[in-house]
Formats: structure tokens, C-alpha cells, sequence
């Protein structure tokens, strides 16, 4: 999976969807910003084992 940054993960949630920018790909770990303007990040098989299982999907960012 080509995970890159400015890339958006959609989390499915029980309240809905939460959305996060992807802002660094280090290694294995996914860095992330969140919509209120927090950081997080995750490690690139967690994320990879979300979007096999259905919880999150990626959305390349719209070409201007």
C-alpha cells in the first residue's frame, strides 16, 4: 500500500467519520494531524491492517 504525505486516512468511528492528514511517512510510522490540529501517529501496519479490515480508507489529496 503507498502511503504518502498530504494523503487523508478516513477513520470510520461510531459517531460517523474522523479524518486525518497524513504529514510524514518515517519507516514504519505514519505521522498524522488531526482535524482540530492535534499530532498522533501510528505504526504503517496498524493503519495497512485498518484499511484491509474496513475501518479507514485513503483519499489522495484533489490536484489543483
Amino acid at each position: 500500500m503507498k502511503i504518502e504525505c498530504n494523503d487523508i486516512v478516513v477513520f470510520k468511528t461510531p459517531g460517523g467519520v474522523s479524518r486525518s492528514r497524513v504529514s510524514k511517512v518515517d519507516g514504519s510510522l505514519i505521522k498524522l494531524f488531526e482535524q482540530d490540529g492535534s499530532y498522533r501517529q501510528m505504526s504503517r501496519r496498524d493503519l495497512e491492517q485498518m484499511v484491509e479490515q474496513g475501518f479507514a480508507h485513503l483519499e489522495k489529496p484533489a490536484d489543483d
